[in-house]
């Protein structure tokens, strides 16, 4: 049985293996694997296997929604949860017409762990 992925776009190596750990400990049988770009996520062998992408708004790879839409441009309509610490009013409009949800960094864990369980549909059983 092939292994369940969770796309992380999250360029602040802390928060990237902070957030890692959290999934880990919250759902069961997900890897995290690091991405930051279109074209990364694009290449990936095992794009087929991922289940969520979570991303940050902002950073080296691109503006997030322009990545959200270049996915879905190539029928690839993967669940989308955004977590960014700048959230501009423009942002949000764009996030909730492509129906992504979002988070403001800052957030209590207890509401990502129900995004995630909305976003993925399954509850940690350990």
């Amino acid at each position: 049985m092939k292994e369940s992925l969770i796309l992380l776009r999250e360029d602040d190596d802390t928060l990237f293996q902070l957030m890692t750990e959290f999934i880990a400990q919250t759902i069961d049988g997900y890897k995290v694997i690091r991405v930051q770009k279109l074209s990364e996520i694009l290449g990936l062998p095992e794009l087929s296997d991922a289940e969520l992408l979570i991303t940050d708004l902002f950073g080296p790879g691109g503006y997030g929604v322009d990545i959200i839409r270049g996915l879905r441009e190539r029928h690839i309509h993967l669940p989308v949860l955004v977590i960014s610490g700048n959230i501009t009013d423009k942002a949000k409009g764009e996030m909730e017409e492509l129906g992504i949800k979002y988070l403001k960094k800052g957030f209590p864990l207890h509401v990502l762990a129900e995004h995630l369980y909305d976003l993925i549909g399954k509850r940690n059983t350990c």
